[in-house]
């Protein structure tokens, strides 16, 4: 089986495993693909939806792996026990609900190897969530399909030994910022958390190929909201209530912090070139 774009990068993520768990799994195209080419000795293949799983179990039957995928119904990471499965797939869901898969089968999570997931949006909310549960994210990578632009990201637990280094460093990071946010330094020329969080520190530091066209998308992304709110609380000058007067306070906070992401995202664009 050839895959293309998004899913040959994700299967190209899978290090030598004996069993992969692709949660989500669709119609199993990246299930056959890694056991076809002896990748991993085995996958559990799950999905919450009957008709995928249908037509994943007939690929598998005409790939001839029957004994080596198998197939499950259910939510999440529910269809896996833990310690069973080296490596986790989960992709092609929003940010948000990878996150609370994550959560709910966090057990699980921390005990493979390593994580290989692609959200299709929001992920800040996965790089956050990986960050506050002590997951190394040790790479990411973008590939395109079309105008589309698509990330893959890597992660694995921290060992006892590295969860103390790891907050040690963090909280030596965080004692050099002292903006209102404390996400800045005292020269303010840093990038903050949360552009590392919106573009991805590993992006960055590997200067992807196409991280240049992802940051102008976001740059153009932001002005149009930051022109939308400008707009929004110029037509809104006369406040009726109080209640008008809070939304529009939260309309400016909210600007500001497009305002000064989009600053950062400029700075990024500058780094890398």
């Amino acid at each position: 089986m050839e895959l293309k774009g998004r899913l040959a990068l994700i299967a190209s993520k899978v290090q030598k495993a004996n069993i992969v768990a692709d949660i989500g799994t669709d119609h199993a195209y990246i299930p056959i693909f890694l056991v076809e080419n002896g990748v991993c000795k085995s996958v559990i293949a799950s999905d919450v939806r009957k008709g995928p799983l249908k037509a994943a179990k007939l690929n598998i039957k005409n790939a001839g792996f029957e004994d080596k995928i198998e197939t499950l119904m259910g939510d999440g990471l529910e269809t896996i026990s833990e310690n069973k499965a080296d490596v986790i797939i989960i992709a092609g869901m929003g940010g948000i609900l990878i996150s609370k898969i994550l959560t709910e089968g966090k057990a699980m999570a921390k005990s493979a190897k390593s994580l290989i997931l692609q959200p299709m949006n929001r992920l800040d909310e996965v790089r956050k969530w990986l960050t506050e549960n002590d997951f190394e994210i040790y790479d990411e990578e973008l590939c395109a399909e079309g105008e589309k632009i698509y990330n893959v990201i890597c992660a694995k637990h921290f060992s006892q030994a590295d969860i103390k280094k790891h907050k040690e460093k963090k909280n030596n990071e965080n004692n050099k910022n002292n903006n209102k946010s404390g996400n800045r330094n005292s020269t303010g020329n840093s990038i903050s958390e949360a552009a590392y969080l919106f573009i991805g520190k590993k992006l960055i530091e590997k200067k992807d190929p196409l991280l240049g066209k992802m940051l102008k998308n976001k740059i153009r992304q932001l002005d149009k909201a930051i022109k939308e709110m400008k707009n929004s609380s110029s037509n809104g000058n006369v406040m009726k209530n109080d209640s008008d007067s809070v939304n529009e306070t939260k309309r400016n906070e909210s600007r500001d912090e497009y305002i000064e992401l989009r600053d950062d995202l400029k700075r990024i664009e500058n780094m890398i070139e």
